[in-house]
């Protein structure tokens, strides 16, 4: 298998994850660390639950209800181009808006050809997103939701919206996404207020606030600044509205960073949001009921097989340079032997004063 010298990091990536995991239907409460930029004491009012959870075999989340996984897993994809609306397949043009302006441009452009050229294969590769998909939706079931939009940021393929319909089945939430491809391939993707093409960079688009329900799941480390982006979207709810987030942070992937320390070469995974400063943002601006730092590690890989299944995923654009084939070689000489392939993923739960 050849490996591009730029594959990176995804917050859509599929793991083959292994072990005995509780059941979604409870929060995790396996050695509580406390994570917060002011201590524990400015966590403790907001009633937070962070928990660790070491090998985790995310299968058992998403297999938790047949029926459920059923219907999350095994949509009929439509081809490039349609929407699926209603269990049927049309042509419709979604609406799209260009590109933001600025330094983020390029990797902007980069991120949404990457995920198009794999979007055929995203929903059946990803794994991780899927099982933390479904625990985020089950935080949301008993939401006291006001009157107002709910979006879905950074849609893909509908895999949180689908897991939210399974808990909430009248909500409506609208799907936007950069990839239209990936819309393309979303159940829930519907023409007009359905689905928008939206680069989240450019802040939310009108119409959409305030907002009753803001969601999002693995999608905030791809824009140019999450920290700002969430204080963005914790600003734009409607006083009582709700924010659920799922992202992965800093802590993720030790074992590619230390490859590439061993090997002297540059490290090209996506730069990752500290677990700490979305916190902190996310305090400043909501009442936290749920505040969760969840790891997941995968069984051994080496650096082909974990490299290859990032770029499958679509996942391969990166901020820094492309590494040469002798650079390559070197990072993947000096992958740890039982690497610590891990996945730090922070769920947040808040609601607007």
């Amino acid at each position: 298998m050849s490996v591009r010298a730029g594959a990176q990091l995804s917050g859509r990536r599929s793991a083959n994850l292994r072990s005995a995991t509780p059941s979604p239907a409870t929060a995790p409460t396996v050695q509580p660390r406390a994570i917060s930029p002011a201590g524990p004491a400015a966590l403790a009012p907001a009633a937070l639950e962070t928990a660790a959870l070491e090998t985790a075999a995310l299968d058992t989340i998403a297999a938790a209800s047949s029926q459920t996984a059923a219907a999350l897993l095994h949509a009929e994809a439509p081809s490039a181009g349609q929407v699926r609306c209603a269990g049927a397949f049309f042509a419709a043009p979604i609406p799209s808006a260009g590109p933001a302006p600025g330094s983020g441009e390029i990797f902007t452009s980069l991120v949404r050809e990457r995920f198009g050229r794999r979007a055929s294969r995203y929903a059946e590769l990803a794994r991780l997103q899927r099982g933390v998909a479904w625990r985020l939706a089950h935080l949301c079931r008993d939401l006291p939701l006001l009157p107002g939009p709910c979006a879905d940021l950074g849609a893909g393929t509908g895999l949180l919206s689908q897991a939210l319909r399974q808990q909430r089945p009248n909500l409506r939430i609208r799907q936007l996404d950069l990839c239209p491809e990936l819309l393309a391939r979303n159940p829930l993707a519907e023409n007009g207020d359905g689905a928008l093409v939206w680069d989240l960079n450019r802040g939310l688009p009108p119409g959409l606030t305030p907002a009753a329900l803001l969601a999002s799941s693995f999608a905030l480390q791809w824009l140019d600044d999450p920290a700002v982006a969430l204080e963005q979207w914790c600003a734009q709810l409607s006083p009582g509205g709700w924010l659920a987030l799922a992202v992965p942070t800093a802590g993720s992937l030790r074992g590619w960073r230390q490859a590439a320390q061993a090997a002297a070469v540059p490290c090209t995974a996506l730069p990752l949001p500290s677990a700490r400063r979305l916190i902190a943002v996310a305090t400043a601006g909501l009442e936290l009921r749920r505040c969760h730092t969840l790891r997941f590690t995968s069984s051994a890989l080496d650096g082909r097989q974990a490299l290859g299944r990032i770029g499958a995923l679509g996942a391969g654009a990166s901020r820094a340079p492309r590494l040469r084939p002798a650079q390559l070689r070197r990072l993947l000489d000096h992958w740890p032997q039982r690497p610590a392939w891990c996945w730090e993923v922070l769920l947040l739960l808040g609601r607007r004063r």
